[in-house]
């Protein structure tokens, strides 16, 4: 009602309309932080399988996309399905992909994820020194 005012809108009924608008959006984000608070603020075992998976998702979801974007941009499949498609293939990527470097010990450090088990300082150092290893040429190629 108060966007389409006529051609002589009240500056008043404007600026009410736009801060109800404002005062509802942020209501919402109130209320679904409120709704996480209540249900999502325990120890469990989800959780911290979700905790783990943000940042190797955050990593391989990047290559995937455009993996997969561009294979699949070679089939003109349409503005529907070629979008579904990449979006289907990048989560299935990212599933699979994740729970593949979280099985794979050596695959941990380098995705952000903690080892498991008592491991001895010296090989959680060759570890970490073998990460660098792999990541520093790669940095210094995307740098140079």
């Amino acid at each position: 009602v108060w966007t389409v005012a006529g051609d002589n809108p009240d500056s008043l009924v404007l600026l009410s309309g736009a801060l109800i608008l404002s005062l509802d959006r942020v209501i919402w984000v109130l209320a679904i932080l409120g709704l996480a608070k209540r249900f999502l603020d325990r120890p469990s075992r989800k959780l911290a399988y979700f905790n783990d998976a943000v940042y190797p998702w955050y990593i391989l979801h990047q290559t995937i996309v455009i993996a997969a974007g561009f294979e699949l941009s070679k089939y003109a499949l349409g503005p529907i399905f070629e979008p579904l498609a990449v979006i289907g293939i990048t989560f299935a990527g990212c599933a699979l992909g994740f729970e593949v470097i979280r099985r794979v010990p050596v695959l941990r450090p380098l995705f952000g994820l903690t080892l498991e088990g008592s491991h001895s300082r010296a090989w959680q150092v060759a570890g970490y020194g073998l990460a660098a290893v792999l990541v520093v040429p790669l940095g210094l190629e995307i740098l140079l």
